[in-house]
């Protein structure tokens, strides 16, 4: 699922790091034996891609950064670490 979103990252040389507590989350929160995948890209999608691209547009994430998903006290958080 994260193939597509790291591809997208790949083309200003950004890299996303997923930890596993956070995979673990988005597996939890994103599976229906209905609906397949459909929910799964959209949790990511809302949780993980918005805040990236809020990130960008704000001038917080810059290119070459490496950015981090994770999952801390209840919560899932991005985190970015630009280039000196």
């Amino acid at each position: 699922m994260f193939t597509d979103l790291r591809s997208r990252l790949a083309e200003r040389q950004m890299t996303l790091e997923v930890t596993e507590d956070a995979r673990r989350f988005i597996a939890q929160q994103g599976f229906n034996p209905i609906y397949g995948a459909r929910p799964l890209r959209r949790l990511i999608a809302r949780e993980v891609e918005t805040r990236i691209g809020r990130a960008l547009l704000a001038g917080d994430a810059r290119d070459g950064a490496v950015i981090q998903a994770g999952y801390t006290d209840g919560e899932l958080s991005v985190s970015y670490q630009n280039p000196e």
